[in-house]
């Protein structure tokens, strides 16, 4: 495995591949690809695959990352509304990793009383003038 703290520029279309793989086989399988097991496989640090996506600094493992995040979602998301993945963890990985959050909407009631004063009014503008 490479270390996971050393880039190699070299090896960029081969992390790819791998991760590709990997996301094609989680999907088939149902399963939501991480990024922690696409780093694994791949021997590079998760920090590392983030940077690279977010920097757009190699567009294929952009693409690739994206991809991952993608079915990652698509898979959460299936998964909670079936039933097949426990709604609390499906809850805090789709608010965690994919900014979908629970709206909670309230009703206020609200009154409003208007006074309606001349003579105040009045001594208003005059001590505006």
């Amino acid at each position: 495995m490479a270390d996971p703290r050393v880039y190699r520029p070299n090896e960029v279309g081969k992390i790819a591949d791998v991760i590709n793989k990997y996301v094609d086989e989680c999907d088939a399988k149902g399963e939501a690809p991480n990024f922690a097991r696409a780093a694994l496989k791949c021997g590079v640090n998760r920090n590392t695959l983030r940077d690279w996506r977010d920097t757009n600094k190699h567009p294929v493992m952009t693409e690739v990352l994206d991809k991952l995040d993608a079915v990652q979602n698509a898979t959460l998301q299936e998964g909670g509304l079936s039933g097949k993945f426990n709604p609390t963890i499906t809850r805090l990985l789709l608010s965690a990793n994919h900014g979908i959050s629970e709206r909670v909407l309230q009703q206020q009631d609200v009154t409003l009383s208007y006074k309606h004063d001349p003579e105040a009014a009045a001594k208003a503008l005059l001590e505006a003038e």
